[in-house]
């Protein structure tokens, strides 16, 4: 008799295997950052620059994780990873690494460009209200 643990872990990883095979079209998303930016001619210059400081701090922090992460993955470094590899033959293992690693080198680049784009978006702000931000300046300490 078969242990019913293991008929259903395998249908697990049956499931598993079908959805990662499964191929999907890239969908597109509803972005609220960029809808908000597209009317930012009706925010005040000061609320578009806190908004996209706000982003910016966000995809920089989310970055500096990510690569964090990556880095503890590629020197096998984590827990659920190292349990993983317990149970992963030898010859499949730099795989199961490099596989993780590369999607958090998707996540790195995605908030790079989020940072860049908030940036490109702050210096618009400069270009298009150039009193606003000499006066923001001016206010700084130090300034």
């Amino acid at each position: 008799m078969r242990d019913p643990s293991s008929a259903q872990a395998l249908t697990g990883r049956d499931q598993l295997r079908s959805w990662v095979d499964e191929v999907e079209e890239p969908r597109r998303e509803r972005d609220p950052q960029r809808l908000k930016a597209a009317y930012f001619e009706w925010a005040s210059p000061e609320a578009a620059r806190a908004r996209l400081e706000t982003h910016v701090r966000f995809h920089e922090d989310a970055r500096a994780s990510y690569e964090k992460q990556r880095e503890d993955i590629l020197a096998r470094r984590v827990p659920l990873l190292l349990a993983r590899l317990e149970r992963t033959p030898a010859s499949e293992q730099d795989a199961v690494v490099e596989f993780r690693a590369f999607a958090y080198s998707g996540l790195i680049a995605r908030a790079r460009a989020e940072v860049e784009w908030a940036r490109e978006g702050l210096r618009l702000l400069d270009r298009l209200h150039p009193d606003r931000s000499e006066e923001e300046a001016a206010e700084q300490p130090g300034a």
